[in-house]
């Protein structure tokens, strides 16, 4: 799914000829003065596979969005944003951004971005207006009663907790917990299943394990988190091994199984993560020593691939998130401020959350959906002395 980040880039396709109407992906000329068009544009997209639509941009004779047509951008998204909170019931999830001209910053073109819902179907309720709209190939059309229900079922399962997923993932880890190691597992799914998703980030010529290992690369390279603690996320040093969901890796440091990453992500977009150092116990009789960078810096990192895998697949929905940290009891900060305060010992055995994210901002600020994740128990093991995102 094209979505323009530059006016070049919109002045390039446009002279190119490569952008016509789809299900996906829809222009216009100028901002429909009729709210209930607006809103009927923007219900059809979330109650399918989502969309794009670019307000600034027209069909040529031949159907091709070809024609740059730059509108007045003041206050236009702020209208938009209003017809969507009152003239769709219920609101949807949806982004909107400006691309301003070079030559003149009051014109350019409006990029709105309309996610899958889970929550559809969305009915428009605008001037007596009470209907559901999908999207077919060539623009919106009229939802029957077979395809609202079908988008009744689509919530359903999309309400399924991953609380099950992350309980799964804990009692078929790796490693067993232990009195030397608390270990680290989180689990991700998107909300709207789709089998090809990891299919669809693959291009021609290409296979899964060169995606994943490029990928892994990117984000390693990305700077996202300061590197320095171990073990990290990475290329696995063993390779892919292909298994019926997907594909596991492991980067294993130092002499001890724990001292390790295992991952995998699956045909479907889902994935899981173990680390087995989220604390450690030095010495026989220390309490676990918690290292608040080993956790943060490993579920921003693999929030971060899974962000970039969304991205190339053209995934815009939400994604549910499970994080676990496991053999806490007795933990203790890694470090406090002051040196001669004694804090509290963890008194619980493990930590769990859970967290539901659109997925472009895995893609665009990972570190964020980490931090609502990782922050609640560091903030109780430190007593609010250690903050890991800080300055990372």
């Amino acid at each position: 799914m094209w979505i323009p980040k530059t006016e070049e880039e919109i002045i390039d396709a446009a002279a190119n000829r490569t952008l016509e109407e789809t299900i996906t992906f829809d222009g216009k000329r100028e901002i429909s003065s009729k709210n209930i068009e607006i809103a009927k544009d923007i219900s059809a997209f979330a109650n399918t596979s989502g969309g794009v639509l670019i307000y600034g941009l027209a069909e040529d004779s031949d159907g091709k969005l070809a024609i740059l047509n730059p509108i007045k951008l003041k206050g236009e998204r702020e209208r938009i944003d209003q017809i969507v909170r009152t003239a769709i019931d219920e609101v949807p999830f949806i982004k909107i951004t400006a691309i301003e001209t070079q030559h003149d910053p009051s014109i350019g073109y409006l990029i709105v971005i309309v996610p899958p819902s889970e929550r559809a179907p969305h009915m428009v309720i605008v001037k007596g207006e009470s209907r559901y709209y999908g999207r077919a190939a060539t623009g919106n059309c009229v939802l029957n009663q077979a395809n609202v229900a079908q988008l009744f079922e689509r919530r359903r399962v999309a309400e399924q907790s991953i609380v099950p997923q992350l309980e799964q993932a804990i009692k078929e880890a790796p490693l067993p917990d232990n009195d030397k190691f608390a270990h680290l597992h989180i689990v991700a799914r998107p909300a709207l299943a789709d089998d090809t998703l990891l299919d669809r980030c693959v291009l021609s010529g290409r296979n899964h394990k060169e995606l994943l290992t490029e990928v892994l690369d990117q984000v390693s390279r990305s700077g996202i988190y300061r590197d320095g603690y171990v073990p990290d996320i990475g290329y696995p040093g063993s390779g892919w091994a292909r298994r019926p969901e997907g594909y596991y890796g492991k980067c294993h440091y130092g002499p001890e199984e724990d001292m390790g990453v295992h991952f995998q992500f699956n045909l479907d977009g889902s994935a899981w993560l173990f680390s087995g150092r989220a604390a450690e116990a030095h010495g026989e009789g220390d309490p676990k020593t918690f290292f608040s960078s080993i956790v943060a810096g490993t579920t921003t990192k693999f929030l971060a691939v899974l962000g970039e895998l969304y991205d190339r697949a053209n995934y815009l929905g939400m994604v549910d998130i499970g994080l676990a940290v496991t053999g806490l009891q007795g933990c203790a900060p890694e470090l406090t401020r002051d040196a001669f305060r004694t804090l509290p010992k963890f008194s619980r055995p493990d930590y769990h959350r859970t967290a539901r994210s659109n997925a472009l901002l895995l893609k665009d600020d990972p570190k964020s959906v980490a931090a609502r994740l990782v922050m609640p128990l560091v903030e109780a093991i430190s007593q609010g002395t250690d903050d890991p995102f800080k300055n990372r």
